[in-house]
């Protein structure tokens, strides 16, 4: 399914997700340049872009009132919830066309921003690769005052070990710094494998001191059963927030 022709024309079909109708939805969607990455055909922002997306237009069609925050390493744009499916249209135009001004990325203004932005409880899905400066604390704060879903978009490059196919040169997305990489040297991989084991074990620390439990995406995949599995009640009609406590 073409999720970004089917967004702009309004045709996806949101019955399927079942959120929070006495809540309105805030997206904090992480569009910094390390989104770029992709190597299964698409990137990653692409696939953050089809899910947030989708959610916009599954809110409006419950009329669930809809918002969002576009984040680099700073705030990017603000969206306040609004209802209807034209608002949700001009947030998913507003993503599909947006290009960060900051280098890099750093989701603490932007989980801050939304706090502020929110008054009274509200469902707020944070989209990114949650690659990035220490958020444990922002995030928390967030989610200790609204239900808050993490949705994890990786590339399975930057996941695994990497191949021994000697130099290689990497590009640096939020720099565009570019340096040799000697993957056939072993001590080299097992550093790049320390180094990913650490970020992700503080990725992992992150969540569960705010007690999310992430839906992960992939550049690999679609998002919508994923996405689907992560937005609907629990049984009794808990939300997967109340779900956790």
């Amino acid at each position: 399914m073409d999720w970004k022709t089917s967004a702009k024309k309004g045709e996806l079909h949101a019955k399927k997700f079942e959120l929070e109708r006495d809540m309105p939805l805030m997206l904090v969607v992480d569009i910094s340049r390390s989104g770029r990455l992709g190597t299964r055909g698409t990137d990653k922002r692409a696939v953050l872009e089809d899910a947030a997306s989708v959610l916009a237009l599954a809110a409006a069609h419950s009329n669930i009132r809809v918002g969002a925050v576009l984040i680099s390493d700073r705030v990017e744009r603000v969206i306040p919830p609004r209802g209807g499916s034209r608002h949700a249209m001009m947030i998913v135009d507003e993503l599909l066309k947006a290009e960060p001004a900051g280098s890099a990325t750093d989701l603490t203004p932007g989980l801050e921003a939304a706090g502020r932005l929110l008054g009274s409880r509200a469902m707020v899905a944070v989209l990114s690769d949650f690659i990035a400066p220490d958020f444990k604390d922002a995030l928390g704060a967030l989610a200790s005052r609204h239900d808050v879903r993490a949705i994890r978009v990786t590339d399975p490059v930057e996941m695994g070990p990497l191949p021994d196919v000697g130099l290689l040169p990497v590009v640096d997305a939020e720099t565009g710094a570019t340096r040799m990489f000697d993957t056939s040297s072993r001590a080299g991989r097992a550093e790049a494998a320390a180094a990913v084991a650490r970020r992700e074990a503080a990725v992992e620390d992150a969540f569960r001191a705010a007690r999310l439990d992430p839906i992960s995406l992939s550049t690999e995949g679609t998002p919508l059963e994923s996405l689907e599995r992560g937005f609907h009640p629990k049984q009794n009609g808990r939300s997967l927030a109340q779900e956790r406590l």
